[in-house]
Formats: structure tokens, sequence, C-alpha cells
């Protein structure tokens, strides 16, 4: 009615009423203070009343984008008393791109969805046909291109929705604005009822369509994180972290109930005069905002129960904030040192962009790397340039050269690497079981009892011979290669000895410092 500004309606499902009171700008005071008093006097808010809901919506066409701004305030009452509040804030925008930059990037986020599908499913196909599809399906890539995917078409459609249920929106709020133009009195103004039910509905899909895309956010970041392993030195982090994971997981399984069992204590100790440590959760969250942050409100734990707090406080900074934190340092630091060694020289992002701009120039020559992995798996284990090049006749110098490089630089890897004592063990102990097989045979043949076993392996095709020679040729030329190297030192030595002297002492020390100020003696 006139006087009310509202009406009654009945709840849902729960057999309560909720009343709905509304005001305009252009109320005249008069009038605003009547329907105020109109609801005061007749109990408006009485012993009953569980929820009051107060919803504003401005409209803000002066900054950026024109958008509604949705504002709901809820104040719930309980029966002990306490009045609980909760606000939204919800932003509507009128207009869905600002300008080229908002279409441009939308269009490229369009266009790569589709390249990746795309690749994902001719991955599939060409899976299925080979007969690994079950086995493709079942890795941790295809779940995680998968789910990129798929999120980014449902996100998609998402905005594709949201722009589709705007244009209602629109001639509501333009109904709304010519009224308000046209001074359209308040109590026959029955257009801002339905224009709420509206907005709101609409900032709801629109909220969950944000927290939707801010989830889709972090797995493209773990996307990213995989796709990084393509260059070396990036790899080097995301190997790290996969390495490190399952001694984190473990390491969990001591903090976890640890800290848990500190927040409990916390609640006993604090729980009756300090909020954060009420309940269980909001414990559980301030014992890790005390554990990483190292931060703590010492006059506030302190005020009842002194030593009790110290001892709570002194023994969790110890145990936790400094043990366990610094044992996860030390884990993932530890295996980062490993897998930077393993990495060893490999090539900047510097490299890796001339390395694209190179695949690109010779793209007509080069060499699909399932293609050069396929005919490599037929290959013998040991082979040289020659054959190599041979086996690629159309491959472009600068891919023969990179492969060629790359394998060396693996190798220096595996010899010099953090696991170059585990297999020059394992290679030992392999010599030794095969150098006591021949030493038992030998002396077998002496005697004259020796027999062959059953179990003798067919020589293939490819005499072992050979594979032998190859390999000794191989060491004997890396040893002559040494050789003359220390050679060459030996003769450099004999100059030095010649020019200066037997016995002469050189301070390198001061030549270095020579050198970094530019001056030398």
């Amino acid at each position: 009615d006139r006087l009310s500004g509202g009406e009654s309606s009945a709840g849902i499902g729960d057999g309560s009423f909720y009343y709905r009171a509304m005001f305009f700008p252009n109320m005249e005071y008069s009038l605003l203070q009547e329907r105020l008093n109109y609801l005061y006097e007749r109990e408006w808010l009485d012993k009953q009343t569980k929820h009051i809901t107060i919803y504003a919506t401005f409209l803000n066409v002066e900054m950026g984008r024109p958008r509604l701004q949705s504002y709901m305030l809820t104040l719930s009452f309980a029966r002990s008393g306490d009045v609980f509040r909760k606000l939204r804030l919800d932003t509507i925008f009128l207009s869905y791109w600002s300008g080229f930059t908002s279409y441009a990037a939308d269009g490229g986020f369009v266009v790569m969805l589709i390249i990746v599908t795309s690749l994902e499913v001719r991955t599939m196909f060409r899976q299925r046909k080979e007969r690994k599809l079950w086995k493709h399906v079942r890795t941790g890539w295809f779940l995680l291109q998968g789910t990129t995917a798929a999120m980014g078409w449902i996100i998609l459609l998402g905005y594709l929705y949201s722009n589709n249920q705007l244009g209602p929106l629109k001639k509501e709020l333009d109904y709304i604005v010519a009224a308000r133009d046209a001074d359209t009195p308040a109590e026959r103004n029955f257009l801002g009822d339905s224009f709420i039910d509206t907005a709101g509905k609409y900032a709801s899909f629109a909220g969950n369509l944000a927290i939707a895309v801010a989830q889709y956010h972090l797995l493209l970041m773990m996307r990213f994180f995989v796709a990084f392993r393509a260059q070396p030195r990036l790899g080097v982090v995301v190997n790290t972290l996969e390495a490190c994971m399952l001694d984190i997981l473990h390491f969990l399984v001591i903090l976890g109930p640890s800290g848990v069992a500190y927040a409990i204590s916390g609640c006993f100790v604090f729980g009756k005069r300090l909020e954060e440590f009420s309940d269980i959760k909001s414990a559980i969250g301030y014992c890790f905002k005390i554990m990483t942050e190292t931060e703590y409100d010492w006059p506030a734990l302190s005020e009842e129960h002194f030593w009790t707090t110290g001892m709570w406080v002194w023994s969790f900074m110890i145990f936790l904030a400094v043990i366990m934190l610094n044992m996860v340092l030390a884990i993932v630091l530890d295996v980062y040192s490993e897998q930077r060694k393993s990495a060893g020289k490999s090539e900047s992002i510097v490299e890796t962009f001339a390395s694209f701009y190179t695949v690109f120039k010779n793209r007509d020559r080069w060499v699909k790397n399932w293609k050069a992995i396929d005919t490599l798996k037929t290959a013998p284990r040991i082979f040289s340039r020659e054959e190599f090049l041979k086996m690629f006749p159309g491959m472009a110098d600068q891919q023969a050269n990179i492969i060629i490089s790359d394998c060396q630089a693996a190798a220096q890897n595996i010899h010099a690497g953090p696991d170059q004592m585990k297999h020059t063990m394992r290679m030992a102990m392999a010599l030794k079981v095969s150098m006591d097989q021949v030493a038992e045979a030998v002396d077998e043949l002496d005697s004259g009892s020796y027999r062959p076993t059953e179990d003798v392996p067919e020589m293939k095709e490819e005499n072992w011979i050979n594979e032998i020679n190859k390999e000794m040729a191989s060491q004997n030329h890396a040893m002559m290669s040494l050789q003359w190297q220390l050679q060459q030192l030996n003769w450099q030595w004999q100059s030095l000895d010649m020019a200066h002297g037997k016995g002469t002492v050189f301070n390198v020390s001061a030549v270095d410092a020579s050198k970094a100020t530019g001056k030398i003696l």
C-alpha cells in the first residue's frame, strides 16, 4: 500500500513469511519518514523476526565500463540475542567489452582453446589407431589437458549465457531511467521490485561464474608449470616440486596432527576470551598464521595464566615455526640442488627462443620428434654421426647438430652429476659378477668338468664382439684426447719453469685484484 510501500509474502518451504519494503531515490522526505514511522509503529521488528536483508543497487557510469553495483547486507538474529551480519558486493557490467584490447584478449583465448582441443582430439585418434588410447587416457597429462579444455569451454558457454541474459536487465534499467526522468511518484513506481529480482539472479550467476574463472586460473597455473618443463632451466623448478612432493606429504603426516593438537589446546586455554580460539576452524587458521608469520599478540595471550601461555607459545614456536618449517626448506633445497646438478649446462631461455627461430626457419626439413623417436628405437645402441645422418637423410644440419650436442651434454651430466657414484657402483658390481662367472668357467674348463648351461641366450644377428670393439674404440678416443690435454698442460708448465725458474711462487690473488681494478703490473 501507499504507507508501507511493500508487500508481505510467504516464505519458501519453511512456513515463514517475509515482508518487502521499497524506497526510491526520488521519494520525498515526508513520505520516507511516514513509511518508516508506519513500520516502526506496527512493530516491523518483533521477536519472530529472523533476518533483515538490505538490498541496494547503484548505477555507475563515470568510471570505466557502465556497471551496476549490487549491495546486500543481511542481519540475522539468534535466539540468544546475538546479531550476525553478512555483506555481499557484486558487480554487474552492462557492457562486456571496453574496447579493442578486450576483444583481442577474448578472441585469443577462444583461438587457443580451439587449438588445444583440436590437438588433444588428434592425439586421441592417433593413440586409438595404435591401440594405446586407454593407456593415454590414464596418464596425468591427459587428465590435466582434458580438464583444462573442458573447463575452458564451460566458462566460455557461461559467458555467452551471461551476455544473453544481460539484455532483459538492460531493458528494465531503461524503463527505470525513463520513469526517473519523467519524475514518476514513488508510490506509483512498481518497476524496482522486478528489477531487483532480475539483478539479484544475474548477480548470483555472475558471482558463481567469477568463482569458476578464479579456479580456472589456478588450473592454468598448473598447466603452465607442466609446460615449463620443456625448457631445461625452468624444468628444474617443476622437477624439484615433483620430486619433493612425496617427502612433503610424508612430512605433513607429522605436521598436520601437531598443528591440530596445538589448535585444540589453544581452544581450551584461550577460547573463552579470544575470538581467534573460539572454535576449531578459527584456532587452526590462527595457528597457521603464527607458524608462517612468527608473529602473535603476546599481551592478549598472556593476559591470563602467564606460565601456561608461555609454555604453549614457546613450545609452538620452537617445534612448529622453527624446526618444522626449516625441515620443509631443507627438503626442497636438497632436492633442488640435485635437480640443478642433473640439469648440467642446459640452454637458457634466450637460447630456447633462438631454437624456436631455427625450427621455424628450417620447418620444411625439420624431422618431427615422434618420427625421430620411432626411427631410433630400431637403431643400434652405439652409432657414429655418419650413421645417424644416414638414418635421416633429409634432416637439417642445425637439427642434427642440436641432437648430437644434447647427447654429448647428457653423457657429460651422467658422468659428472650426482648419480656418478651410483652408476659407477652398479657397473663395478656388474663387472664383479661377470668376472666371477668367467673365473668359475675357466676353472671348470681347466679341470675338465665344464658343462654349458641350458639357458644360453641366442646370439643376435649383430656380432657382440663388434659392439665391444666400438665401445673400446670410443673409450680409446676419449683417453687419447685426455692424454693430449695433459701433455699440453705439461708443456705449459715447463714453459713457466723455463721463463721464471723452478720454485717460483705466483700470487694469484694479487693478479685477480689487479684484473678487478683494471691495472695489471
